[in-house]
């Protein structure tokens, strides 16, 4: 549509979107609207059509899709663009420049088919906003996935002026085909990713290779954690889980249910340390450990573990270092929360935070307890769980904490069900 001065704009006519005039055959684009512009990161504010904000730090630029940046009370001293490396970011070549300063590998990439710039004289032929209503439009091909991570090439936008003024553009993963990607990380990395001191990672799993070589593999593994109506608060949470090779060459954990909360994606481990994975650890789907257990972080069960000391002076000086939930193998809406303390004392909590048990982490001391002498409300429980069950292994292990009005003790059940052991 356009206005009396014959300036092209967007509206809406009986519910049918009218896109803004472009020399491209595609009547359709995800607007991304640019605001603001700041020395302080992200740099600049976006928005969709709606005005809802975009966080670029979690938003995915998917092949074969396109999209459009438009400026709206953009600020004229930090003029938006985009730009290209595959060295870091401390090393962007802007897209106007790229016949200038090509990046100088040998990759079959026709990068100038990415950009499209507007076509009305008073924006000008390039991919620069500048002045109110300026645009360009962005997208990239399926098959030029491969060559793009192949090369380490990422994308950025940036301020045309100021270089330093950058972000990444992120392009789409698919994580489920290749697995969790695996990085060797040193001791100064892997305290900058978890924000924890080597002192606090090691009491977590002393025994870890990483502890005695000061460096070490790691699977990156994502978790997803529902939408949040807050806009700081995001998406997915990420965890380092040390990793080995097996007999075959496959990455398998090292230790299992060990692993440290980090807040940084693969995104920013790449480009931020300009490594690449050296392979991938594969969630298969008879692996019923890595369904059952879910990493949570630990910000989650400080107020259930402080609870607890309230109760005791055996934990004055314990803090927890990681948290898991594990899964209820029959029913998936129940789960047990484990916590790990810093002195190798493990807490569990159902799924109201209420406290459970304590025991050792590392070590079982449970005592076997023969048919006759299990309790009738017992087998009547897990009879009702599980009907037509038989009983093959019972245990009982005792609370390292004895806590007032708490019975300090659970049991442990080994029982066959249609030619099944659950535990």
């Amino acid at each position: 549509a356009f206005n009396d001065a014959g300036h092209s704009f967007s509206t809406f006519v009986d519910n049918v979107r009218v896109l803004r005039h472009s020399d491209s055959d595609v009547d359709d684009f995800e607007e991304i609207y640019v605001s603001g512009g700041s020395f302080d990161f992200p740099h600049y504010t976006f928005s969709d059509a709606e005005g809802n904000a975009i966080d670029l730090d979690n938003f995915e630029f998917h092949p074969n899709t396109h999209y459009q940046f438009i400026a709206k009370n953009l600020n004229s001293s930090h003029p938006f663009t985009l730009g290209l490396s595959n060295s870091g970011i401390n090393n962007i070549i802007k897209y106007d420049d790229l016949d200038i300063t090509p990046l100088g590998i040998d990759a079959n990439i026709n990068f100038a088919e990415f950009l499209t710039p507007p076509t009305e004289q008073e924006f000008g032929n390039d991919y620069t906003l500048s002045i109110e209503g300026d645009y360009f439009n962005f997208s990239y091909p399926q098959e030029a996935l491969e060559s793009l991570n192949e090369n380490d090439i990422n994308f950025y936008y940036l301020c045309k002026i100021h270089s330093s003024m950058n972000g990444l553009l992120r392009l789409f993963h698919e994580e489920s085909e290749y697995g969790f990607p695996v990085y060797e990380l040193d001791d100064n990395k892997l305290m900058s990713l978890t924000g924890s001191s080597w002192e606090d990672l090691e009491a977590i799993a002393p025994n870890l290779a990483v502890f005695q070589n000061y460096f070490g593999k790691f699977a990156l593994v994502e978790e997803f954690l529902g939408e949040s109506n807050q806009p700081d608060v995001p998406p997915y949470s990420y965890y380092l889980v040390p990793v080995v090779s097996d007999s075959s060459g496959d990455f398998v954990e090292e230790i299992e249910n060990v692993s440290f909360h980090s807040n940084f994606d693969d995104y920013y481990i790449e480009d931020h340390y300009s490594i690449r994975p050296v392979g991938y650890l594969y969630k298969h789907e008879d692996d019923n450990r890595t369904e059952d257990i879910v990493p949570v972080p630990v910000e989650q069960v400080v107020s259930f573990v402080e609870a607890v000391k309230s109760f005791t002076t055996d934990l004055a000086d314990a803090d927890p270092v990681w948290a898991n939930k594990m899964l209820d193998v029959i029913d998936e809406n129940r789960f047990v929360y484990e916590v790990g303390l810093n002195n190798m004392i493990n807490l569990y909590f159902d799924q109201n935070g209420s406290y459970l048990h304590a025991a050792n982490d590392y070590s079982e001391e449970r005592l076997f307890i023969p048919n006759s002498e299990i309790a009738q409300s017992i087998k009547d429980l897990i009879a009702s769980e599980l009907p037509g069950s038989k009983i093959i292994d019972f245990e009982s292990e005792r609370s390292v904490l004895e806590l007032p009005n708490h019975s300090n003790e659970v049991f442990f059940a080994i029982v066959e069900n249609n030619e099944s052991r659950n535990v």
